[in-house]
């Protein structure tokens, strides 16, 4: 289905859009994620590591953020592109068929 008056947009902007937005979402949910661990955790699980992964969450997922973003931007810009160069089509051209007129006698 082709997109109506498809207009490119700028990676950039989406990248740093889609990449706060993982990361809020990231400082929001690494941190309940530790709690469950820890809480949940056998004694001999190291809870540092557990409190490390809830520090670097936020910032590992802005990264993937501002990489997918940017990928889903240039991939519209892509097709966005395309659908605004204009077509041409070649074929060979037939006489088109006319019918015959039917044999009526006028008396």
């Amino acid at each position: 289905m082709a997109m109506s008056k498809p207009q490119p947009i700028s990676a950039y902007v989406v990248a740093l859009t889609c990449a706060a937005l993982h990361g809020v979402v990231a400082i929001i949910v690494a941190p309940i994620l530790a709690i469950v661990l820890c809480s949940t955790a056998p004694a001999n699980l190291n809870i540092d590591r557990i409190m490390l992964f809830a520090v670097a969450a936020p910032a590992l997922s802005c990264a993937f953020g501002f990489a997918a973003g940017a990928l889903m931007a240039a991939a519209h810009n892509v097709f966005a592109q395309e659908q605004r160069r204009a077509v041409y089509r070649f074929s060979k051209s037939e006489a088109p068929e006319v019918p015959e007129a039917p044999f009526v006698s006028a008396a």
